[in-house]
């Protein structure tokens, strides 16, 4: 449940500038909630502050990962379709060098054209 939260949450943020506005409004809260904060943090025992920053860093890293991965994809995604299009372009002019007899026939015994 918290995954798929925290993936969405991911995937509806993929430009850098949401980054840079959540930094801000971080920054921001810690300002004004700092004389709370700050004295919790002191209140706590060492080993949870070291488990509580683990456990930011490991979101960090698992954010930072999903969002370079959703990158390469779009990347590998783009090459893809101009692969496609190119292959395409190539079938459309083997297309046009057909006669309309030879269309009309290959069309008229089913399965549509053949590459011969």
């Amino acid at each position: 449940m918290v995954q798929m939260i925290i993936q969405s949450w991911i995937d509806s943020i993929a430009p850098e500038w949401w980054i840079a506005i959540i930094a801000i409004a971080a920054a921001v809260a810690f300002y004004f909630l700092h004389p709370i904060l700050i004295p919790i943090w002191l209140a706590m025992p060492k080993w949870l502050r070291w488990v509580l920053g683990g456990f930011v860093i490991t979101i960090i890293a698992f954010a930072g990962g999903r969002y370079k991965g959703a990158q390469n994809e779009k990347a590998l995604q783009k090459e893809r379709d101009a692969r496609a299009d190119h292959q395409r372009t190539e079938e459309d002019v083997k297309v046009k060098d057909f006669s309309d007899d030879r269309i009309n026939n290959d069309l008229r015994r089913g399965g549509g054209m053949r590459d011969e």
